[in-house]
Protein backbone atom coordinates (compact mmCIF):
# COMPACT_ATOMS: atom_id res chain seq x y z
CA UNK A 1 0.00 0.00 0.00
CA UNK A 2 3.01 2.40 1.00
CA UNK A 3 4.66 1.80 -2.39
CA UNK A 4 1.04 2.88 -4.04
CA UNK A 5 0.72 6.14 -2.28
CA UNK A 6 3.78 6.82 -3.27
CA UNK A 7 3.65 5.98 -7.05
CA UNK A 8 0.36 7.45 -7.33
CA UNK A 9 0.51 10.53 -4.66
CA UNK A 10 -2.90 9.75 -3.44
CA UNK A 11 -4.37 8.53 -0.32
CA UNK A 12 -7.94 7.33 -1.38
CA UNK A 13 -8.28 3.79 -1.15
CA UNK A 14 -10.44 3.47 -4.56
CA UNK A 15 -6.99 5.58 -6.32
CA UNK A 16 -5.07 2.90 -4.72
CA UNK A 17 -6.66 -0.54 -5.48
CA UNK A 18 -6.80 -1.84 -8.97
CA UNK A 19 -9.80 -4.36 -8.16
CA UNK A 20 -12.08 -4.51 -5.87
CA UNK A 21 -10.04 -7.80 -4.02
CA UNK A 22 -6.97 -5.23 -3.35
CA UNK A 23 -9.33 -2.21 -2.54
CA UNK A 24 -10.98 -4.69 0.68
CA UNK A 25 -7.71 -5.56 1.19
CA UNK A 26 -6.57 -1.99 2.31
CA UNK A 27 -9.37 -1.27 3.93
CA UNK A 28 -8.89 -4.12 6.46
CA UNK A 29 -5.61 -3.46 6.88
CA UNK A 30 -6.60 0.46 7.96
CA UNK A 31 -8.81 -0.86 9.83
CA UNK A 32 -7.76 -3.24 11.68
CA UNK A 33 -6.91 -2.38 15.75
CA UNK A 34 -4.01 -3.69 16.29
CA UNK A 35 -2.83 -1.56 13.41
CA UNK A 36 -2.21 1.62 15.24
CA UNK A 37 -0.52 4.83 14.68
CA UNK A 38 2.24 3.75 17.38
CA UNK A 39 3.17 1.03 15.43
CA UNK A 40 3.93 2.39 12.17
CA UNK A 41 5.63 5.15 13.58
CA UNK A 42 7.93 2.72 15.03
CA UNK A 43 8.32 0.83 11.85
CA UNK A 44 8.95 3.73 9.85
CA UNK A 45 11.26 4.94 12.56
CA UNK A 46 13.82 2.10 12.76
CA UNK A 47 13.91 2.24 8.75
CA UNK A 48 14.77 5.81 8.90
CA UNK A 49 17.66 4.94 11.62
CA UNK A 50 19.51 2.96 9.33
CA UNK A 51 19.22 5.36 6.30
CA UNK A 52 20.32 8.29 8.53
CA UNK A 53 23.18 6.37 9.71
CA UNK A 54 26.72 9.14 9.43
CA UNK A 55 24.44 12.40 7.82
CA UNK A 56 23.82 15.15 9.06
CA UNK A 57 20.11 15.22 9.56
CA UNK A 58 17.29 17.56 9.74
CA UNK A 59 14.35 17.23 11.77
CA UNK A 60 11.67 19.10 10.60
CA UNK A 61 8.57 19.49 12.73
CA UNK A 62 5.11 21.55 12.33
CA UNK A 63 1.39 20.31 12.74
CA UNK A 64 -1.15 20.18 10.24
CA UNK A 65 -5.36 20.94 10.80
CA UNK A 66 -7.32 18.03 8.82
CA UNK A 67 -10.85 19.55 8.28
CA UNK A 68 -13.74 17.06 7.81
CA UNK A 69 -16.93 19.85 8.11
CA UNK A 70 -17.62 19.21 4.71
CA UNK A 71 -18.03 15.76 5.40
CA UNK A 72 -19.02 15.39 8.62
CA UNK A 73 -22.08 13.32 8.05
CA UNK A 74 -19.67 10.58 7.25
CA UNK A 75 -17.11 11.07 9.77
CA UNK A 76 -17.36 9.91 13.28
CA UNK A 77 -15.48 10.22 16.67
CA UNK A 78 -13.86 13.65 15.27
CA UNK A 79 -12.90 16.41 17.84
CA UNK A 80 -12.97 20.21 16.92
CA UNK A 81 -10.05 21.94 14.77
CA UNK A 82 -8.81 25.18 15.28
CA UNK A 83 -12.22 27.33 14.49
CA UNK A 84 -13.69 25.39 17.34
CA UNK A 85 -16.63 24.25 15.61
CA UNK A 86 -15.40 22.01 12.68
CA UNK A 87 -14.71 18.98 12.78
CA UNK A 88 -11.34 17.29 12.06
CA UNK A 89 -8.14 16.17 13.85
CA UNK A 90 -4.77 17.41 13.97
CA UNK A 91 -1.13 15.55 12.67
CA UNK A 92 1.93 16.48 14.03
CA UNK A 93 4.77 14.98 11.70
CA UNK A 94 9.14 14.68 12.06
CA UNK A 95 10.33 14.74 8.87
CA UNK A 96 14.08 13.85 8.25
CA UNK A 97 16.16 15.19 4.97
CA UNK A 98 19.46 14.80 4.44
CA UNK A 99 21.21 18.36 4.31
CA UNK A 100 23.85 18.02 2.50
CA UNK A 101 21.60 16.34 -0.30
CA UNK A 102 18.17 17.65 0.49
CA UNK A 103 16.93 13.73 -0.21
CA UNK A 104 14.18 13.11 2.48
CA UNK A 105 14.45 10.26 4.36
CA UNK A 106 11.18 9.70 5.74
CA UNK A 107 9.29 10.38 9.09
CA UNK A 108 10.42 10.04 12.41
CA UNK A 109 7.68 10.43 14.40
CA UNK A 110 4.30 11.30 13.80
CA UNK A 111 1.33 12.72 16.66
CA UNK A 112 -2.04 12.06 15.60
CA UNK A 113 -4.71 13.59 18.34
CA UNK A 114 -8.76 14.85 18.52
CA UNK A 115 -9.27 17.50 20.46
CA UNK A 116 -12.54 17.56 22.47
CA UNK A 117 -12.11 20.49 25.37
CA UNK A 118 -10.93 23.88 25.47
CA UNK A 119 -7.80 25.08 26.78
CA UNK A 120 -8.20 25.20 30.80
CA UNK A 121 -8.38 28.88 32.91
CA UNK A 122 -4.96 27.57 34.60
CA UNK A 123 -3.16 26.58 31.28
CA UNK A 124 -0.31 28.75 31.78
CA UNK A 125 0.20 27.03 35.24
CA UNK A 126 -0.14 23.77 33.84
CA UNK A 127 3.15 21.20 33.39
CA UNK A 128 4.47 21.07 29.38
CA UNK A 129 3.11 17.40 29.69
CA UNK A 130 -0.67 17.82 29.91
CA UNK A 131 -0.38 20.94 27.06
CA UNK A 132 -1.07 20.48 23.56
CA UNK A 133 2.26 21.73 22.70
CA UNK A 134 3.98 19.16 24.29
CA UNK A 135 4.43 18.24 20.63
CA UNK A 136 6.58 20.32 20.00
CA UNK A 137 8.78 19.00 22.38
CA UNK A 138 7.49 15.19 22.42
CA UNK A 139 7.84 14.66 18.19
CA UNK A 140 11.70 15.46 18.24
CA UNK A 141 12.78 13.56 21.63
CA UNK A 142 11.26 10.66 20.13
CA UNK A 143 13.17 11.60 16.96
CA UNK A 144 15.98 11.46 18.63
CA UNK A 145 15.40 7.38 19.40
CA UNK A 146 15.41 6.79 15.65
CA UNK A 147 18.28 8.76 14.66
CA UNK A 148 21.33 7.23 17.26
CA UNK A 149 23.36 6.35 14.06
CA UNK A 150 22.71 10.24 12.62
CA UNK A 151 26.25 11.71 13.05
CA UNK A 152 24.40 15.32 13.29
CA UNK A 153 20.62 16.26 14.34
CA UNK A 154 19.36 19.82 13.55
CA UNK A 155 15.77 20.61 14.66
CA UNK A 156 13.63 22.83 12.69
CA UNK A 157 10.29 24.29 13.57
CA UNK A 158 8.07 27.58 13.40
CA UNK A 159 7.33 30.26 15.89
CA UNK A 160 5.28 27.70 17.40
CA UNK A 161 7.83 25.38 18.43
CA UNK A 162 10.12 28.47 20.76
CA UNK A 163 9.05 26.94 24.09
CA UNK A 164 11.20 27.21 26.51
CA UNK A 165 11.52 23.39 27.51
CA UNK A 166 12.20 22.53 23.99
CA UNK A 167 15.59 24.52 24.30
CA UNK A 168 15.88 23.30 28.01
CA UNK A 169 15.90 19.89 27.15
CA UNK A 170 16.51 18.78 23.66
CA UNK A 171 20.02 20.26 22.50
CA UNK A 172 23.04 17.79 23.03
CA UNK A 173 26.39 17.62 21.50
CA UNK A 174 25.06 16.40 18.30
CA UNK A 175 21.53 17.46 18.40
CA UNK A 176 20.74 21.37 17.63
CA UNK A 177 17.68 23.33 17.54
CA UNK A 178 16.44 26.14 14.12
CA UNK A 179 13.74 27.93 15.44
CA UNK A 180 11.74 30.52 14.07
CA UNK A 181 11.49 33.13 17.15
CA UNK A 182 8.53 34.23 18.60
CA UNK A 183 9.39 35.85 21.99
CA UNK A 184 12.37 38.44 22.29
CA UNK A 185 14.13 35.92 25.09
CA UNK A 186 17.26 37.53 27.32
CA UNK A 187 20.31 36.62 26.34
CA UNK A 188 23.86 36.07 28.05
CA UNK A 189 25.04 39.41 26.87
CA UNK A 190 23.33 42.69 27.57
CA UNK A 191 19.58 43.39 25.94
CA UNK A 192 17.33 40.92 24.07
CA UNK A 193 17.39 38.46 21.25
CA UNK A 194 15.42 40.81 18.93
CA UNK A 195 18.10 43.55 19.31
CA UNK A 196 21.03 41.30 19.24
CA UNK A 197 20.07 39.68 16.06
CA UNK A 198 19.07 43.10 14.73
CA UNK A 199 22.46 44.17 15.18
CA UNK A 200 24.19 41.42 13.30
CA UNK A 201 25.61 42.25 9.55
CA UNK A 202 23.56 39.89 6.93
CA UNK A 203 24.86 37.26 5.49
CA UNK A 204 22.04 35.53 3.30
CA UNK A 205 18.99 36.45 1.53
CA UNK A 206 16.90 34.56 -0.51
CA UNK A 207 14.05 35.48 -2.63
CA UNK A 208 10.84 33.22 -2.86
CA UNK A 209 8.08 34.04 -5.32
CA UNK A 210 4.53 33.10 -4.29
CA UNK A 211 1.62 32.87 -6.08
CA UNK A 212 -1.45 35.05 -5.29
CA UNK A 213 -4.17 33.29 -3.51
CA UNK A 214 -8.11 34.78 -2.93
CA UNK A 215 -7.92 36.91 0.51
CA UNK A 216 -4.28 37.12 0.46
CA UNK A 217 -1.85 39.94 -1.07
CA UNK A 218 -0.26 39.37 -4.00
Amino acid sequence: MLARVCERQTVCLRKLGDDRAEKVKFRRFLMNERVTVEKMVIRTRARVREIAAGRHVLAIQDTSEINYEAKRGRKRDLGRVGNGSDVGLFVHPVLTVDADTGYCLGLADVQVWRRFKTKAADYRKQPIEEKESYRWVNGPRRAKWGLTKAATITVIDDREGDIYEIWARLPDRRTHLLSRACRDRATTGDGGLFATMAALPEQHRLTIDLPARAGNCA
